[in-house]
């Protein structure tokens, strides 16, 4: 039996888009075991990702003190030490590293694993990258204009995968469950339609204008006669919140009052999703609801559009976009670039066109 550990770092909507070379995986290795290791910050999703086996937790919010207080360093070598000595204990096979940090470099030489794909270090400390499509998504943004590979593509190729199709995977089934008596106690009957707005986005410069998300929901919810869930984090009701004042038509605002199960059972209930590029957007592409995606500033489609087939993208079609992630622009222009009104007409499209 193989044993593969995955090293992923980085955000819920990145631990979502590895879910297509964790099913390609247990096809190419049956009966492995699999292993995903990945930041607390973000692991919740993992209880809902098909085909993991173990999920190992990195914590480094242990050593974050309310009060301001120093951490010792001897204390964060002591929990390194002991994550690393319990992953090197399991004597994987396979390590497949997906964050490209000098942390994970580090931790994948110390576990000695034969097999080593994606970022790493040389016995001398030299930081290299084992593998072809791992050293591409490692340069990807020195040439990002002329890439034509989505980032979940990058994945399945750099662990060994080859892609069979576009989809993301995530179990829906429980999220549905605790969903429902939430949309029912706030009067969303079984046969509404219901839309979804995320507002939010991990970038605060990516964000299309609270007044545009408005403007289009209350133009979707007169045309479909529909309902309109405005979701985000605890951290986002705020951006929420100025998008309700905003809107016209009747809404609930869902903002900091979901878990992230919850979410995922009302994002799959929505006849829509309207989104900047955000995880809520990759938990629609995995649970199959319309996605009308916004990509302004930094973020490109072709690199973490929605792999899916139900989903428009809508970006600004100017020279300057997309902006270099180092860059800070002057003028911000592409957040006007896409109205409220090429929004409400590209959900028509994919509500009058269900194949995708």
């Amino acid at each position: 039996m193989k044993k593969i550990l995955v090293l992923n770092f980085t955000r819920i909507g990145d631990l979502i888009q590895t879910s297509p070379l964790l099913s390609g995986l247990k096809d190419e290795f049956p009966g492995c075991h699999i292993t995903l290791a990945a930041n607390v910050s973000f692991a919740g999703i993992c209880q809902n990702l098909p085909n993991i086996d173990t999920t190992v937790v990195f914590d480094p919010k242990r050593f974050i003190h309310a009060d301001g207080g120093q951490t010792s360093i001897t204390d964060v070598y002591n929990y390194l030490d002991e994550f690393v000595t319990h992953l090197a204990a399991e004597k994987f096979d396979i390590l497949i590293n997906l964050s490209h940090s000098n942390l994970t470099a580090i931790m994948g030489r110390l576990l000695n694993i034969p097999d080593v794909r994606g970022i790493g270090i040389d016995g001398e400390g030299n930081k290299l990258v084992h593998g072809s499509w791992l050293m591409y998504f490692s340069s990807l943004l020195s040439f990002r204009l002329y890439n034509t590979f989505n980032i979940v593509d990058i994945y399945q190729l750099g662990g060994g995968v080859r892609p069979k199709g576009r989809g993301l995977f995530i179990d829906s089934a429980k999220p549905s469950s605790l969903a429902a008596p939430l949309l029912a106690e706030l009067g969303v009957a079984e046969g509404d339609r219901l839309i979804g707005i995320q507002a939010g986005a991990s970038m605060k410069e990516r964000r299309w204008p609270s007044r545009n998300f408005a403007k289009s929901a209350d133009i979707l919810a007169r045309r479909w006669n529909a309902k309109v869930a405005l979701l985000g984090a605890a951290s986002e009701k705020e951006l929420v919140d100025e998008v309700a004042a905003a809107m016209e038509m009747p809404h609930i605002n869902l903002a900091g009052k979901t878990s992230l199960e919850q979410l995922i059972g009302v994002v799959k209930r929505c006849g829509v999703l309207v989104t900047n590029d955000t995880a809520t957007m990759h938990i629609a592409a995995a649970t199959g609801t319309p996605i009308v995606a916004l990509f302004l500033v930094h973020a490109y489609g072709f690199e973490t559009g929605p792999y899916c087939d139900k989903a428009v993208i809508l970006e600004p079609e100017i020279p300057c976009f997309p902006c270099l992630h180092s860059s800070t622009c002057p003028h911000y222009a592409c957040l006007e670039y896409v109205t409220p009104e090429m929004v409400a007409d590209a959900a028509d499209h994919l509500a009058n066109n269900p194949g995708g």
